[in-house]
């Protein structure tokens, strides 16, 4: 009697749980399905939120400025001081000293100068770019030079050359606007909004000398504007300091590994 008593406790036991989960599962879904149907109901407004967050997704990430990577590899020459030393103190002194010497000569002024004057880094120029969505419109290509109101803008890959740019220091650092008014002529308008005009491969000298260029080649359509720039040589060092990058490429290795950044390829 006893063992058939407790059988039956077990198995009334085992039913009610299995009761309470199925009640509970129940619940789960009696709650779930109003908040599916909900969905069910917005579908149409849901689809439309997330088609416009993949488009903006999509037109932020071809709006950004692609930046252009180079990379160098350099050796260094092992220096004999003349000096006998243990081979491990020798290599500790010796190969670290001559990479971070080798590396603060590369980044110092003096190179870096030089590197500006040779490349013109100086003067700064680039094709009056559509606000927030430039890169997107050159990628599409809109033809936008059906629309005068997007005619001044560069959206084909438009490039101006330019054989030298010297201005005062009233116009340092400031820049001036170039719109290309023929396939041989050109205007400059400067930050007081004073006119001047020019032809492409000759010398354009400002009224009141605040500014002298050279322009040998416009690769553009009538009416495209160029923003240009003469920045100060320390500017312009600090600039190309941030863009480079020196390390030596394992310890004791010799090599030093030189990456530089920038965002026309062209350099």
């Amino acid at each position: 009697m006893g063992e058939k008593t407790g059988t039956s406790e077990v198995t009334i036991n085992t039913n009610m749980t299995n009761t309470n989960t199925s009640s509970m599962s129940n619940d789960d879904e009696a709650e779930l399905l109003p908040f599916l149907m909900l969905l069910w109901s917005k579908k149409i407004f849901l689809g439309i939120l997330i088609l416009s967050g993949c488009i903006v997704g999509v037109m932020y990430t071809l709006s950004k400025v692609p930046v252009y990577q180079a990379d160098s590899l350099i050796q260094l020459e092992t220096r004999n001081s003349g000096i006998t030393l243990s081979e491990d103190i020798t290599d500790l002194m010796s190969n670290e000293s001559e990479a971070i010497s080798e590396i603060e000569i590369i980044k110092s002024r003096m190179v870096l100068g030089e590197t500006v004057k040779k490349m013109q880094l100086d003067i700064i120029s680039k094709p009056k770019s559509f606000p927030l969505i430039a890169n997107l419109i050159s990628i599409i290509r809109i033809p936008a030079f059906e629309w005068s109101w997007l005619s001044s803008y560069g959206l084909r890959g438009e490039e101006i050359k330019i054989d030298s740019l010297e201005v005062n220091d009233r116009f340092l650092g400031k820049t001036l606007l170039l719109r290309k008014t023929s396939d041989k002529e050109y205007q400059v308008e400067d930050p007081d909004g004073k006119i001047t005009d020019g032809v492409i491969g000759q010398t354009v000298v400002h009224a009141n000398d605040y500014f002298k260029i050279n322009v040998t080649e416009i690769f553009a359509e009538n009416g495209v504007e160029f923003e240009i720039q003469k920045q100060s040589e320390l500017t312009a060092i600090n600039r190309l300091r941030e863009s480079v990058s020196v390390s030596e490429k394992t310890r004791s290795s010799n090599l030093l590994s030189i990456t530089v950044r920038d965002s026309k390829a062209s350099r």
